[in-house]
Formats: C-alpha cells, structure tokens, sequence
C-alpha cells in the first residue's frame, strides 16, 4: 500500500498531478490523505478512479463529476458534497456534514453521518447497501428520496422531511430517533422495527407494498396515517400506537400490545385485519368500518367515541368487551361467543345486531330498535335498576 496526500495548502482539482506529494493522481491500492493546515475545496469532477482508502480533514471534499471508488474505508471529518458524478463506497465511510444535491452515492459500504447537518436536495441518488446516523446527526430531505438498502437511525438522531417530499425506505429499516417535517415517510416494502424513542411528528406516515413494520416501543402519532392492503404492523407486547390523527387502514395489524384511536377520524377498509391483543376506542375518535372485521382480541370503546358500520358491512367480536360509545350504522354487529358489557354512555343504532353464545352484560338504560337474532344460549344480564328497551326476545337459530 502507497500513501499519497495532497500537497497544496488550496483549494484544487483531484485530477491535477502536480498537487499531490507523489507527482502522480491517486491510483487503486493507494490510500489517500487530504488535510491541508487551512480548510479548501477538493474538487473530483472527472476521470473514473479508483483508491483503498481516503481520509479527509478538516477541509471540503466534492464530487461533481466522474467517478470516485473507495474500495475501502473513507472519512470526511468536515463536508462531503456530491453534485454530480458517482461516489462508490465499498467499505465504511463516515460523515460529519454532508450536502447531495445530485449525482449518485452508491457501493456496497455504510454511510454514517455523524453529529452535523445532512441535506439531500432536488436530484440526489443513494443507492449504498447501508446508511446510519448517529446520535446529533439532522438529516433533512428535501426531495423524494427512495432508499433500498439497510437504515439505521440511531436515537438522538433526526430526519426532516419538507413539504411536498418523501422518504421512501423500501428495505429493512431499524428507527430509534425523530422523524419530522411537513412531508411523508413511507415503508414501501421490506422490514422495519420503530424501536422505544423513535418520535414521529411528520405529516403523513405511509405503509405500503408489502411492508412489515414492528412497533417496540410506545409511539404517539398525530399525523396522516395512510396502511395499504398487504401492508403489515406488528406491535409488541406491553407497547401501543396511539393514532391521534386522520387514519385509514387495509393491512394487518397484529401482535401482544395495544392499538388506540385516541380522537381524530379513522376508516377500516377492505384488507384490514386486526389480530392485535388490544384495540381501544378514546378521546372522542370517530372509527367508521367499510369492510368486514372480525375481531377476538379485548375492544375497550370510551364514552364519547364513534363506531359507525357501513352498509352490507358487519364487525364480528368474539373477546371480552366493553362499550361506552356509540354504535350506529347501516351495518351488523355480531357477538360471536364472550362476554359483553355496556356501560353508561353506550348507545346502538345499527340496523342488525346477532347474539351467539354470549353474555351481554348491560349496565345503563340502552335502547335498540333494529332487527335482534339470538342464539338459544345467549344471555342478558341487566344490572338492577338499568332496562333494555324494548325487551329482546330470544329467535332460536
């Protein structure tokens, strides 16, 4: 292995011999050093080359054309712009400011940004096999930037996403710090764990193509949340994703913990598939199904909250559950086996409601005035004081 470092205390062209201590451009197997006693720009903006390795001071470093491959390591303890050309990095390579505005970064390395300022901006291209930041890395993108290889968000880490832009990840994703900004983040396939401390502010959150997400840690988000049919959220035990905003969901959602509307409006559609232990109606949400559900999990619906059931559309329960909502719609709602109860606050206005094999526990006045079919071993339990009105006949099925 050769040593070559540029020998100008200025700023200059990578394809300049004469600045480099050797007399002759960095070539493959050389490592290669630019640290001048003052910070200058160096500039790679033509030929194809190819090096070992290359450490980078405390100067900037700019790739705006032609290609750079670093077969090996790479580090850019100050900037590292790219605004044209190719960067290939093939081993670990790490960042302390770095600025793509176009161009491609690509290689079989990992990209760490360090603590500093990242911006992808109009026409970047990352196609690197990893890219991570580290905690006090700000990371904005400001452009729709779709990434394939494998995330790491570190906590104490953030991304900013502008107005109008997206972050795509379509492989597997592992995020641990904040995601902000006016613009969407989408999971567009392959794997992602949201991990204890990630923080999602940002507009709109999207899952699609196939994604699998897993929630390991408590997450409260206010945003759009938009999950396509096929898509897949996994929350882990003891853990809850509290929707506070607009959502609307067709995928799967499954798992030991807790999925909780926790006020704004939320649509079922079809695809949707709730295998998750805990499902929580609260703080006002307004849930309207247009598909049909069935669910065995623990439904809890507070007081002042909405479940309306849509035409030819019916949500089948199976569990233990408990009402304090209301319940109207166009729709069916089925007790299937379990334990039901409503307390004050409940009200049911749908146009079918089928018993089987349950217990109906009714803690309030409540009224009904659809069509009712009972199951020869379903059972009433009206708390002393309370009426079902009118009363509800038994039809044998």
């Amino acid at each position: 292995m050769t040593t070559v470092t540029w020998n100008v205390d200025a700023n200059g062209d990578w394809a300049s011999a004469a600045d480099w201590d050797l007399g002759r451009l960095p070539a493959a197997g050389d490592d290669v050093v630019v640290d001048t006693a003052d910070p200058h720009t160096i500039n790679h903006r033509t030929g194809a080359d190819t090096v070992s390795t290359l450490t980078v001071g405390d100067d900037h470093f700019l790739v705006s054309g032609g290609s750079l491959t670093i077969a090996s390591a790479a580090s850019f303890a100050h900037l590292l712009t790219v605004s044209g050309g190719t960067l290939e990095l093939d081993g670990a390579a790490s960042v302390g400011r770095f600025n793509q505005g176009a161009g491609t970064v690509s290689g079989a390395g990992t990209l760490t940004f360090g603590a500093g300022m990242q911006a992808f901006n109009g026409g970047a291209i990352l196609t690197i096999a990893g890219w991570s930041l580290s905690s006090g890395a700000a990371t904005s993108v400001n452009e729709i930037l779709s990434f394939g290889g494998v995330f790491s968000q570190n906590a104490g880490s953030s991304v900013t996403i502008a107005a109008a832009d997206k972050l795509r990840l379509t492989g597997a994703a592992t995020l641990a710090g904040a995601v902000a900004g006016a613009g969407t983040l989408t999971f567009a396939g392959g794997t992602q764990a949201v991990e204890s401390g990630a923080d999602f502010t940002v507009a709109n959150w999207v899952l699609s193509n196939a994604a699998a997400a897993t929630l390991n840690g408590s997450l409260t988000y206010a945003g759009a949340f938009i999950q396509a049919a096929g898509s897949t959220l996994t929350i882990a035990a003891g853990d809850k994703l509290r929707l506070t905003g607009a959502a609307a969901l067709a995928g799967t959602v499954s798992g030991p913990g807790t999925l909780t509307f926790a006020g704004g409006t939320q649509d079922l559609n079809g695809g949707a598939n709730f295998t998750v232990a805990n499902w929580v109606l609260s703080n006002g949400a307004a849930t309207t199904l247009n598909t049909n559900l069935t669910y065995a999990g623990g439904f809890i619906q507070a007081a002042g909250t909405s479940l309306t059931l849509a035409a030819a559309h019916g949500l089948t329960l199976t569990g233990a559950d408990t009402f304090a909502g209301a319940i109207s719609g166009t729709g069916r709602l089925i007790f299937d086996g379990g334990f039901y109860t409503f307390n004050p606050g409940a009200t049911l206005d749908v146009s079918a409601w089928s018993i089987h094999g349950s217990t109906v526990q009714v803690n309030e006045n409540l009224t009904y005035a659809g069509a009712v079919s009972m199951s020869r071993d379903a059972v009433f339990s009206i708390t002393q004081g309370d009426t079902l009105l009118p009363p509800i006949r038994k039809v044998l099925l």
